[in-house]
């Protein structure tokens, strides 16, 4: 995942400077929504040159930080099929309302490449593109909801649209959140019985509503979201009250429009009515349910086709000036392009009150407090990112791979602290989980001057590996700021031996080239620079997530327990016979008995036990299977 890399090298990326420009000069187009960005290249005439599409970007839902990470990420795919000057980048993001957020996005973006930047909403784009001058009305109906209006006098008003506990009336997010009181409501026996009850877990992937509750707490807005296919499933399918939901949203979102139809029209003249959005393009019966409500609303509303949508309507308000000087204040303009690229966020002074040092004791521990769960919070918006890690990290396992960490200083410690537990963890050879810091063993303990600007040693070190990186291996590396050359230069090499790539960092604007990019944005530490705080916290977790969640996929946690712990001291003795006798519901003196038979081998135990064999059978079996007991149980 490519982000923001440090002035030099994006000057020298997108081309800044007269006597660097062979190409023609494009547009770049960028529509960021709460999901998904996306983003065009386009030629002075609106020929698109290239597409490309990345995560959410809106900075109300992920802090500025990211969003201008995810602008930065899709503006750099587009330049690898695009590579003209930058004449100018135009965005329409959701969630950039007229203020400091909007000033911040928009420089941000215009310092890195080096060109003016326009921002604006992600609504009025799609307005003035398709309704030039006339009075018209756009809804949207996707995750989130919101309304949009413009009379003829140029005049605009937004209604809806402030998220999900203010609004979001007739959204996905509604649907759902409305699907599932429909079901717990069918649960008390309060209202009627409904097949939500079984369709919405099935959607959650949980075995009983009872759990429901749990899930959605641990979930986000677009994940709760994801269920509201269940919901239009069961509607077409007949159940009365998920149609009930679907009539009950499509009205209150029916109503907001016919408010603004209503605000909107010169007496009774039809009023343009543009529909955008995931429910109106894939949910027929959701469609037809609002265009009902609104034929009897607003019956001036005139439905109108989009004409352009997405980054080709945003790349209008370039293309075209008048729309520019059409949408007045709510388009920003950004020119000043010419000032130092911002600070990483872990070297920037935090927005405490008061600074540390004039706090007492406990002042001290509730700042620290609060900053750490701050930092535990940055792992949520990753989520979906540091599964797919997960995936590939227990891909390298299962598959005779390795996972290597690669870091300086604290990140490097890290690393080397998470490895080096993998084997009285997981009973895992202590090849199979490596951890490489910059300054060799003695920087576990001091400082090493220079040492994460040596690119030879990263090389060095990986190539010292045995047997050699391959395709099999995960290179993991780890820096706060995402711009350490140690590591840069360790994942380059890594990808020219084949292996897959990922780079843990707390800056969502550090540029890296690798496969996976866990951008954790912790933001400022209490103590500025001190990465060992919030954003070692951070890591440490994200760390903890790759080889638990890798070794549990590749069949080192059986039942929930550590059937590879080695039982080399009493205490883990104790831990063993426990559970040994746990797995196989035998008392404690049968389990130490079998414990012993097995050579104290967990696993070999088990399927000694459960498949009647002895300890060299139950081993070779474990051998088949590269030690995951569920698949050498047949599980």
């Amino acid at each position: 995942m490519v982000l923001y890399a440090r002035p030099q090298s994006v000057r020298k990326w997108f081309g800044a400077g007269p006597s660097s420009i062979p190409f023609m000069s494009i547009t770049i187009a960028i529509e960021g929504g709460g999901t998904r960005t996306r983003a065009g290249a386009y030629t002075d005439d609106g020929t698109c040159m290239a597409e490309a599409e990345g995560p959410g970007s809106n900075p109300c839902a992920y802090g500025v930080e990211r969003s201008a990470a995810v602008i930065l990420e899709v503006i750099e795919r587009l330049r690898a099929s695009a590579p003209g000057p930058v004449r100018i980048v135009v965005a329409g993001v959701a969630g950039t309302g007229p203020g400091t957020m909007r000033q911040a996005l928009a420089t941000t973006v215009a310092a890195a490449v080096q060109a003016p930047v326009l921002l604006t909403g992600d609504l009025q784009p799609i307005l003035a593109a398709n309704a030039g001058e006339e009075a018209a009305v756009l809804v949207v109906a996707g995750t989130g909801s919101c309304v949009y209006a413009r009379r003829h006098d140029g005049a605009m008003r937004g209604l809806g649209g402030r998220g999900a506990v203010f609004s979001d009336e007739g959204s996905a997010y509604a649907l759902a959140t409305a699907g599932l009181r429909a079901a717990s409501a069918s649960v008390d026996r309060v209202a009627p019985s409904t097949v939500l009850l079984e369709a919405l877990c099935e959607a959650a992937g949980v075995p009983t509503f009872s759990e429901m509750p749990a899930w959605a707490e641990r979930h986000s807005k677009d994940a709760i979201a994801s269920l509201a296919p269940a919901v239009i499933a069961a509607a077409e399918a007949g159940d009365a009250p998920a149609h009930a939901v679907i009539e009950l949203e499509s009205g209150r979102l029916a109503m907001l429009v016919a408010e603004a139809v209503t605000w909107s029209a010169q007496g009774d003249a039809p009023v343009m009515l543009l529909q955008h959005g995931g429910l109106f393009e894939h949910a027929p019966i959701y469609k037809h349910a609002f265009e009902s409500h609104l034929a009897k609303l607003a019956p001036q509303a005139h439905l109108t086709p989009l004409a352009l949508s997405g980054p080709r309507a945003v790349a209008e308000i370039a293309l075209r000036p008048s729309l520019s000087a059409q949408l007045g204040n709510e388009v920003l303009r950004v020119d000043d392009f010419s000032g130092p690229a911002p600070l990483p966020p872990t070297e920037r002074p935090g927005d405490t009150a008061l600074p540390l040092d004039a706090l007492d004791a406990l002042g001290i521990v509730k700042t620290m407090l609060d900053a750490e769960a701050e930092a535990v919070r940055a792992l949520d918006v990753v989520a979906e990112t540091l599964a797919a890690l997960v995936t590939r990290a227990a891909k390298a396992i299962r598959e005779g791979g390795r996972i290597v960490y690669c870091g300086a200083g604290t990140s490097g410690r890290l690393g080397v602290l998470d490895a080096s537990e993998c084997a009285a963890t997981f009973g895992v050879s202590p090849n199979r989980v490596v951890g490489i810091i910059a300054g060799g063993e003695a920087a576990l303990r001091t400082s090493i001057e220079g040492a994460e600007d040596d690119t030879e040693a990263a090389v060095e070190y990986l190539d010292a590996l045995s047997p050699p990186l391959s395709a099999l291996d995960v290179v993991v590396g780890i820096a706060a700021s995402g711009t350490t050359p140690f590591v840069h230069a360790a994942l380059a090499h890594a990808h020219a031996q084949g292996a897959a790539t990922a780079m843990v960092s707390c800056n969502a604007r550090a540029s890296s080239k690798a496969d996976f990019h866990i951008a954790l944005d912790t933001g400022p530490e209490v103590l500025p620079g001190s990465t060992r705080l919030k954003a070692g916290t951070a890591t440490k977790r994200a760390l903890n997530i790759i080889t638990t969640g890798a070794m549990t996929l590749s069949g080192f946690v059986f039942e929930g327990r550590m059937v590879g712990v080695r039982p080399t001291n009493v205490k883990l003795r104790a831990r063993s016979v426990r559970i040994v006798r746990e797995l196989l519901a035998i008392d404690e003196n049968e389990a130490e008995t079998l414990l012993d038979a097995a050579g104290g081998d967990i696993r070999v135990a088990v399927v000694m036990h459960r498949r009647g064999v002895d300890a060299d059978a139950a081993r070779g079996q474990l051998e088949q299977t590269r030690g995951n007991l569920r698949e050498a149980l047949g599980k």
